[in-house]
């Protein structure tokens, strides 16, 4: 039979009629078709008007206007708010005892590739070789990590519990699994080298439903609800999509999938505040029924294999689902990882990757330049990406120093590795693990030239310091490294003693800054400083290698300060500084016999100079 209230006209079977006509559901004016005439349900015989108390409109709205009658619109929401979510409380808590489970003691926890596959994760591999399809549901009730089990299960609350009680629980249920379908179909299209899990999919699909619900039968809910149904869903779905190609290892495929196939299910089911939802149709009970059906006896597949498979057969599905890398299948490895990277971001979990099959690929078949050529390539492109990245700017150097150090054509290949720097630093400036590989590969050029031919590799040493420290005033090291190129220059006397003062007042008890010090002091004639400064060099005891380095660089400066000053006017002054640092030294060396005999070697020096004087 037909009703119609406000205009709108409604399908509704008798005992649903008898039932709202007895709780008095039924507004007084509205009519329904009895014979082809609209009879007025308030002149029915046994309809009883509501009491004059419950009839009254209430008049404490805002200002004492009474408010405006709610619209059938409204009602139909409002009224289905009182209709319990079982569905969806029975998928969380499915999905919750399905984690539980793997997390379980016994079992290696939900995070464990070999637990994941055997119970039912989706691999390409294992569904299309193996005809394992039901995997296409059974992981979309898998969850790796608790964190990603809140996230769905906390967004199946909010958008589940909404749209099941607009839906009724056998439409949402079919609106559920044929999204997590979609989703998973869409995953087995393109997502072919990694397994997956999560109702993220199915999830996907419910708010598909919703924007379509709020497109397609907007008259039937409030105003500002089916706004926000619509269009206001769209942003933050969004978004969503978004974060899944930006964030690695999020399976954007299943969340399209997903969308596409809840948002078409959504125009084609009617919801249930439009229909009597306690009588479904037959297609729609056997629609869910059968859903509900292949969805247990996935499940029971799964766990069946999980509890009933043998050693054997699990290795060999660990084997198909992620397959040994070998020489021959090297090439394979390499043209997939090659081609992600190309069409995804930049993603450092994908880069290394191809970065270790490159570098397998160099190490089996040293004498194929190719392989060089492409590592040369994949670290430009990663520097170009991450530029300060550590791991790429120590492997570059790692890489050169593994087929070029020593090398016949050294200076040849040189080259490419400063130019690929260089192209990198134009390109985004300043970054520190970037410079100190150009410093590295420009130290290197200029031992590997003629003495008079190093001027150009001093003068881009000189640029790239001066850059760093602008960029990084704070940086000790830049600043010594420039005051020590102006020492070894023997140029700027002034500008090294300042640049070395900046780095030791950054770090007092370096010995290397020390020494570099010293020795701007004994470049700038400033011998009595030069002096104290090679005394807290010796003070220190070393402990590294640089440290050492250090020490036996300062007793070569020293000794070239006993001969300098000696030969100059203050050669009096100097002599008594000198005696006391003797005198100090020698106690603080103590029982050191290296240290001891390099002191009496220079003091041998200082003697033989003064009775020559």
């Amino acid at each position: 039979m037909k009703i119609r209230i406000e205009n709108q006209i409604f399908d509704i079977d008798e005992n649903t009629f008898s039932e709202w006509l007895e709780s008095r559901r039924i507004p007084p004016d509205a009519s329904i078709l009895v014979n082809n005439q609209w009879l007025v349900v308030g002149e029915l015989k046994g309809y009883q008007q509501p009491d004059a108390a419950e009839n009254q409109p209430d008049t404490t709205g805002a200002q004492g206007e009474a408010p405006e009658m709610d619209s059938p619109a409204e009602k139909g929401f409002f009224a289905s708010r009182r209709h319990r979510a079982t569905v969806t409380f029975v998928l969380i808590a499915v999905n919750t005892i399905v984690f539980l489970l793997l997390d379980w003691e016994g079992i290696r926890g939900s995070r464990n590739a070999l637990t994941l596959i055997q119970f039912g994760a989706y691999s390409h591999r294992l569904v299309v070789y193996d005809g394992e399809y039901w995997r296409l549901i059974t992981h979309t009730f898998l969850h790796g990590g608790s964190l990603h089990l809140l996230l769905n299960m906390g967004v199946l609350f909010i958008v589940g519990s909404l749209l099941e009680r607009l839906y009724g629980g056998s439409r949402f249920l079919i609106l559920y699994l044929i999204s997590a379908i979609g989703g998973s179909l869409a995953t087995l299209y393109f997502v072919r080298d990694a397994p997956s899990v999560g109702a993220s999919g199915a999830i996907f699909g419910l708010m598909g439903a919703l924007v379509a619900l709020g497109l397609r039968h907007k008259n039937q809910l409030p105003r500002r609800r089916n706004q926000v149904f619509a269009l206001g869903l769209l942003p933050f779905i969004a978004f969503d999509i978004f974060l899944g190609f930006v964030i690695p290892h999020i399976n954007n495929a299943a969340h399209i999938g997903g969308l596409a196939v809840g948002f078409t299910a959504g125009l084609i089911l009617t919801p249930g505040i439009n229909t009597n939802r306690e009588r479904n149709p037959k297609a729609i009970q056997a629609l869910a029924s059968g859903l509900t059906g292949m969805a247990l006896a996935c499940s029971a597949l799964a766990i069946w294999h999980f509890f009933a498979d043998s050693e054997q057969t699990i290795e060999r599905r660990m084997n198909t689902a992620f397959p040994r890398l070998t020489v021959e299948s090297l090439p394979d490895y390499i043209r997939h990882y090659e081609k992600v990277i190309r069409q995804k971001r930049y993603s450092p979990e994908e880069y290394k990757i191809l970065e270790e099959l490159y570098w397998w690929a160099h190490e089996n078949s040293p004498e194929d330049t190719s392989w060089t050529n492409k590592l040369m390539l994949f670290y430009e492109q990663a520097l170009l990406a991450d530029p300060n990245k550590t791991e790429w700017n120590r492997n570059l150097r790692a890489f050169y120093e593994k087929t070029n150090l020593e090398d016949n054509n050294e200076m040849d290949e040189l080259e490419g590795y400063i130019e690929l720097c260089e192209k990198v630093a134009r390109r985004h400036g300043y970054h520190l693990r970037l410079y100190e590989n150009l410093e590295y590969f420009y130290m290197r050029a200029r031992h590997l030239v003629p003495e008079d031919k190093s001027s150009n590799w001093n003068r881009k040493l000189e640029s790239i310091y001066d850059k760093a420290i602008r960029k990084d005033p704070e940086n000790a090291m830049w600043n010594n490294n420039l005051a020590w190129l102006y020492v070894e220059r023997q140029m700027m006397a002034q500008s090294a003693v300042e640049f070395a003062r900046q780095a030791v007042m950054q770090a007092p008890k370096n010995t290397v800054f020390l020494d570099t010090l010293a020795w701007a002091y004994l470049r700038n004639s400033e011998h009595d400083r030069a002096l104290k400064t090679f005394e807290q060099v010796f003070s220190i005891a070393p402990e590294t290698e640089d440290d050492q380095h250090a020490q036996e660089s300062s007793w070569k400066g020293l000794t070239d300060l006993v001969q300098s000053e000696i030969k100059s006017e203050k050669s009096q002054e100097f002599n008594r500084l000198f005696l006391n640092f003797h005198k100090r030294l020698s106690r603080q060396l103590g029982a050191e016999p290296d240290a001891q005999a390099k002191l009496e070697a220079v003091f041998n020096l200082f003697q033989t100079h003064q009775i020559e004087s």
